[in-house]
């Protein structure tokens, strides 16, 4: 959702209960917390891309490892215009 800003499944893909640790003062949750955050990376980053690097589950628990590249627009960092190259690793459950 994050490469695409498509939402149509949203509420079919995100629990009731997802909380983002990276919106810790955020009174949303669910669906409605994570188009939030969709919507702003979508805005700041236009042009984003995601690469997948590696993907493991285990039950209700999830690990990814991706690449994240995007020109950094309309948003409040000096930054803007830079092109970001970001990796990382993300576990959900």
């Amino acid at each position: 959702m994050f490469a695409t800003g498509e939402l149509r499944q949203v509420d079919a893909v995100i629990s009731n209960d997802y909380i983002d640790h990276q919106e810790p003062h955020s009174t949303l949750q669910g669906a409605e917390l994570f188009s939030m955050v969709v919507k702003r990376v979508r805005t700041r980053f236009p042009d984003l891309t995601v690469q997948i690097e590696d993907l493991i589950s285990q039950g209700d628990r999830v690990a990814v490892r991706l690449t994240w590249h995007a020109t950094h627009e309309n948003g409040p960092f000096v930054a803007e215009g830079f092109d970001i190259v970001r990796g990382g690793t993300l576990g959900h459950q």
